[in-house]
């Protein structure tokens, strides 16, 4: 059942507007504010940077060494789902020489394992401590880690009933990906050559309100994002985010044709992996999001604010 029989107007972030993406470096013009408070007689000094230009694109940055899938040794989140099966089989073509594939059940990724000897199962969900923990030992060795495991409820705010869906989202979008980083911080992805992707979602740059918890989760993901980019940066270690927008998958069943095709998502994601940059929007449908978000950021939102759940 589609989320948007109630207001059939077209989302202008969905909608495929065709262009090509540029990258938005920041300027070279910034301004460096020290902010002081004082607490128990401590000075706390931070400095914001200011961008004379926002850049929705990221960029790229030039790594001492760039990660290469050929060779690599990677943990796949989330990897019985459809964008999850589309980055396992792109890693097999592209050379990768191990891959773990991780699942809540892993019964669910047979189909998986009978493609290649390079495949080993594991349990994971990430929201379980004692599970991430275990992931983290037997995927000591991982030179790329893809957080690619999600969820979405599809609630708005006071629309929902309770907490339930919001928390949920958070716990798998947000905290899972955050534990298992965590987890995994000795092991050689975050040592100079290694890479982390962590999928994203355009949501995680515009609100959504029929999927407004969501987009929250998405947001918190891509702050965490950035962040992991800023103190990796030092080690030489690549942190990729990617935004798409809707995806054919179930999870992206109830959002509004036309979509991509996680094919489009892997591809465009080890793509810009090996391209060493910070931030893909893959596939012409998000390239055109990405566009339209540059060009006149409130007047996308204000589209999609008239897909919202009634309140009662």
């Amino acid at each position: 059942m589609s989320l948007f029989r109630r207001r059939p107007e077209p989302c202008q972030a969905c909608g495929g507007r065709n262009g090509t993406r540029r990258d938005w470096p920041i300027s070279r013009s910034v301004l460096l504010t020290p902010i002081i408070g004082v607490s128990t007689n401590t000075i706390i000094i931070m400095t914001m940077i200011i961008a004379s230009e926002f850049s929705p694109g990221g960029g790229t940055h030039s790594y001492e060494v760039n990660m290469k899938v050929e060779g690599s040794i990677v943990l796949v989140t989330g990897a019985n789902g459809g964008i999850g099966r589309a980055l396992v089989s792109e890693l097999l073509n592209r050379g990768a020489a191990k891959i773990y594939i991780g699942a809540r059940d892993t019964a669910s990724l047979q189909p998986l394992l009978a493609q290649s000897d390079k495949l080993v199962p594991v349990a994971l969900d990430v929201t379980k401590p004692e599970q991430i923990a275990t992931a983290a030992k037997i995927a000591a060795d991982v030179t790329l880690l893809i957080n690619n495991a999600g969820t979405a409820g599809f609630t708005g705010a006071l629309s929902a009933k309770d907490l339930s869906n919001a928390r949920q989202e958070m716990e798998v979008n947000y905290f899972g990906v955050l534990a298992l980083t965590q987890a995994l911080r000795d092991a050689p992805a975050f040592r100079n050559g290694g890479a982390i992707v962590n999928v994203l979602s355009f949501l995680a740059l515009v609100t959504l309100p029929v999927a407004g918890t969501y987009s929250a989760s998405k947001s918190a993901a891509l702050a965490l994002t950035r962040t992991l980019r800023a103190e990796l940066k030092p080690r030489g270690v690549q942190v990729l985010g990617v935004l798409p927008v809707q995806v054919d998958t179930p999870l992206g069943a109830p959002l509004p044709e036309p979509k991509l095709t996680p094919a489009d998502v892997a591809t465009g994601t080890l793509d810009a992996l090996e391209a060493g940059a910070d931030e893909v929007f893959p596939g012409a449908l998000s390239e055109g999001a990405a566009q339209a978000f540059r060009n006149d950021p409130a007047a996308l939102q204000a589209n999609l604010a008239n897909a919202v759940h009634s309140i009662d």
